[in-house]
């Protein structure tokens, strides 16, 4: 019997104790994980084979793992309209804080129509430094949509999260409630 294991555990609980992250933490995370889905798919007694359970693994590894001073990050609006708006986009969700990144790790939306006539919203542009398209499925009234996506999208230190509802009509005929939630982590 390799004493690996018993090395591992040493290794995090004094890691943890003295709350300094480092290689050896993930590389013995990873390797138990490893081990863990061998013996399951090997008919051992290790993790249970489920399609869920290895995300949650991975999510859990690195949510441990995180540098410190990583905190999470929500916010949301009811306000987003597909009216054009002169300034290019529709409106600013967030502005990141000095000092900070913000990782956007999940989106969703819902979408209505206002009013008696609405067009089919599609897509949702969420824009940091660079444009990102997000698909919205059709609902089965017009101007019904919905999203939610897994995503990594990243915003530098004072940029702006915007967000833009196509297409674009004089006034508003959808409104949407749109939610990101992710990691703000210290800049380098």
């Amino acid at each position: 019997m390799s004493s690996a294991p018993r090395l591992c555990g040493r290794v995090i609980r004094a890691i943890d104790r003295s709350r300094v992250l480092s290689r050896a933490l993930s590389s013995c995370y990873s390797d138990a994980v490893h081990r863990r889905l061998h013996e399951s798919a090997s008919g051992g007694g290790g993790m249970r084979k489920s399609p869920i359970l290895l995300p949650a693994v991975l999510g859990f590894l690195v949510w441990t793992i995180s540098p410190s001073g990583a905190q999470p990050f929500q916010t949301s609006t009811a306000s987003l309209t597909n009216a054009f708006n002169p300034s290019g986009f529709g409106l600013t969700l967030t502005t990141v804080p000095a000092g900070k990144v913000l990782v956007i790790e999940f989106l969703s939306a819902a979408c209505s129509p206002t009013g008696a006539g609405g067009v089919v919203p599609n897509p949702l542009r969420v824009t940091t430094q660079v444009d990102h398209s997000i698909a919205l499925t059709p609902g089965s009234t017009a101007g019904q949509a919905v999203a939610t996506h897994l995503t990594r999208i990243y915003a530098d230190p004072g940029s702006k999260v915007n967000l833009t509802l196509f297409p674009t009509t004089s006034s508003a005929t959808v409104s949407c409630n749109v939610a990101i939630s992710g990691t703000l982590m210290p800049a380098k």
